[in-house]
């Protein structure tokens, strides 16, 4: 079972965002992806690609694209993948 905790909520008007993330992998092993989106499906940052062990990890994004420029307000999408498990999330960016 996944579990993701967005801090301090799903609105993300600071500067970096941060997720705490169970990896559901029971081996205790395995690989994770975690990844941003914009409503249109384009990645626009790749937070985590690798493996990652079974437990809780906590996860930042400093709420810029993949070149370092920061992200316009608006509608992400979470997307956490680890074996045959997906999990999303929407997260509302604010300036």
């Amino acid at each position: 079972m996944w579990s993701v905790t967005l801090s301090p909520d799903e609105t993300l008007s600071v500067p970096v965002s941060e997720f705490l993330v169970k990896n559901p992998n029971e081996s205790g092993k395995g690989l994770i992806s975690i990844k941003i989106y914009d409503v249109t499906g384009r990645l626009v940052k790749t937070i985590a690609n690798g493996k990652m062990s079974e437990n809780y990890h906590e996860v930042e994004w400093d709420n810029k694209d993949m070149s370092g420029k920061a992200v316009p307000a608006g509608i992400y999408v979470l997307q956490i993948v680890a074996n045959s498990k997906s999990e999303t999330k929407k997260l509302f960016v604010m300036k």
